[in-house]
């Protein structure tokens, strides 16, 4: 080599750092010589096909990037999913006394009996429905509603003084005794899994609270994916790390567990958060509403029929108003039945939020509720019967036969073992007739009778139930052995995050991402700050760059 070669080689010659790949993910740091380039050389060509090792850094720094930001809502939505969970074996298990009852060799009392027994126990209240579960040891459970003029302006307001009006009585079939209450007083329960609920729905916080939580649902998604791609071993015949976690190193073991885990719970954790999202904000209003297009009749009533069905409401509130008349004119019954019949008929003249008690009320049943249930049960015998007897909230309006009394016929909403059935039965309230069936499985909200089961975990029982809250105790702790993961393994004095790769994606890796951003449009939404904090973080740097010397 001559003189002249040997210096141009010791100029541009120098000692640097590369991160490389090891069998694991894991970067070891080895001492390598790099040749920088000349000023005066042709700059490289970029390249349009990154290689594994740096491709594996892009996925990787999304990877961390969207596990920090999901941390904390990921924690709190696997929690509170976890808890919920086994809400009805809780309830059940708490409420025994009141839910089960011994046959002792006796039978039946009559529904009618039941019913009468409820009525002379809570004289100021009005029975709204009885639920009949199938099998000799259940109790009836009768709603009930406090007898109340209706509020007058917010419906908001109105609807919370409802409810907080509304009671639950189980009675004995078998003596008629009135085992107790359920209320907003004496339940410690309800409110402690509405809560739960509440904050794994929207964080108390309303419809913001709904964005965030689909938008920690959809990174969690994508989190799965590019986990999947990271961990996915390039030899399957090498067991250790793949299959079981080694133990050598406290961080090697960290990282096993974490990608081990994560790995036998993929399957699950999708189902959990693909199925949440048939409940979230913009992308369960989305296959809502395509739902009911395909399955039901998007046809609005002419003006003709609904003013027909019009006149027949108001005829059938000025038949209720007479009865009311005809049971005494001056008693505060009376009165107060008056004003609720006031306000059904004006909520008949609206559409959608509370409008008051349901059109049942303005019609008498002539009915019995023996009647009733033996109708749903003709038709279901090994369903819970529901059997709705007026007075009940009414969410929104719509155009329906007046003398219709509705049977619902379905399993426990709660503890579904399966799929989610339901059926209501429109039935004539004076003989009986069945005017039409409207199941669950062929209505706008069909995919319910399969996303709710397998969102909770029922759809084989309790053994489902605990895979699943196992998978919800894995999600919480797949963000902690994350932040972990990285606080162990950063430089001294550094933060260690991942920094930008300035490389060229591959086509089939920018189509995912597109695909990914149409599906969870609120998650492509976050991907678009991202990337456009990105570019102004690096035009900021750019236009604080000092200029090159001329004389380079």
């Amino acid at each position: 080599m001559s003189e002249r070669n040997s210096t141009l080689l010791e100029e541009t010659t120098t000692v640097s750092t590369l991160a490389v790949e090891d069998s694991d993910p894991d970067l070891a740091t080895v001492t390598q010589p790099q040749v920088i380039a000349r000023v005066d050389a042709p700059a490289p060509a970029p390249t349009k096909k990154p290689e594994g090792g740096t491709l594996f850094r892009v996925v990787w720094r999304w990877h961390f990037y969207a596990g920090v930001f999901v941390a904390p809502w990921l924690l709190t939505l696997a929690i509170t999913g976890g808890l919920y969970i086994f809400k009805s074996e809780v309830e059940f298990l708490c409420r025994s006394h009141l839910l089960q009852v011994s046959p002792g060799g006796q039978s039946r009392t009559s529904y009618a009996s039941q019913l009468d027994a409820v009525k002379a126990a809570f004289p100021e209240h009005r029975v709204t429905s009885a639920t009949i579960r199938p099998g000799d040891t259940h109790s009836t459970q009768f709603a009930l509603r406090k007898i109340e003029p209706p509020t007058q302006g917010d419906p908001a307001q109105a609807r919370r003084d409802f409810f907080r009006n509304n009671i639950t009585a189980y009675v004995n079939p078998y003596n008629n005794e009135v085992l107790g209450t359920l209320g907003r007083e004496n339940d410690s329960l309800g409110p402690f899994f509405r809560t739960v609920l509440s904050i794994h729905r929207n964080l108390f916080v309303g419809t913001t609270g709904r964005v965030i939580t689909e938008l920690a649902t959809s990174w969690t998604i994508i989190l799965i994916v590019t986990g999947m791609y990271l961990w996915w071993p390039k030899n399957w015949t090498k067991s250790a790390g793949v299959w079981w976690p080694r133990t050598k190193k406290r961080y090697t073991l960290l990282r096993d567990l974490h990608a081990i885990f994560g790995m036998y719970l993929t399957p699950i954790a999708l189902t959990i958060a693909v199925t949440g999202m048939f409940y979230s904000f913009a992308v369960g209003k989305v296959i809502h509403d395509a739902a009911h297009y395909v399955m039901e009749d998007p046809e609005e009533p002419s003006p003709a029929e609904r003013s027909t069905r019009g006149s027949e409401q108001n005829r059938s509130a000025a038949s209720a108003s007479q009865a009311v008349a005809r049971r005494g004119e001056g008693s505060p019954r009376a009165e107060g039945a008056r004003s609720a019949e006031q306000g059904r008929a004006a909520g008949e003249r609206g559409r959608g939020g509370f409008n008051g008690p349901p059109r049942e009320a303005e019609l008498p049943i002539k009915l019995s509720l023996d009647e009733m249930v033996d109708i749903g049960r003709r038709e279901y015998p090994d369903r819970i019967i529901t059997a709705n007897l007026g007075g009940g909230f009414r969410r929104g309006g719509g155009d329906r036969n007046p003398k219709a009394i509705d049977i619902g016929a379905g399993n426990d909403f709660n503890a579904t073992y399966g799929q989610m059935v339901n059926t209501t039965l429109s039935v004539d309230r004076d003989n009986g007739t069945i005017l039409k069936k409207q199941h669950l499985s062929e209505g706008g909200h069909f995919w319910h009778g399969w996303t709710y089961p397998l969102h909770v975990g029922s759809i084989y029982g309790v053994s489902t139930k605990i895979v699943w809250m196992i998978a919800c105790v894995m999600l919480a702790a797949m963000p902690i052995t994350g932040l972990w993961m990285w606080w162990e393994r950063r430089p001294k004095g550094k933060s260690g995050l991942p920094r930008r790769q300035a490389v060229r994606l591959p086509k089939w890796l920018i189509g995912l991402m597109a695909g990914f951003c149409v599906l969870l449009p609120i998650a492509g939404a976050s991907v678009l700050l991202v990337m456009l904090g990105e570019g102004l973080v690096r035009l900021y740097r750019r236009l604080r760059r000092p200029p090159a010397s001329a004389g380079l």
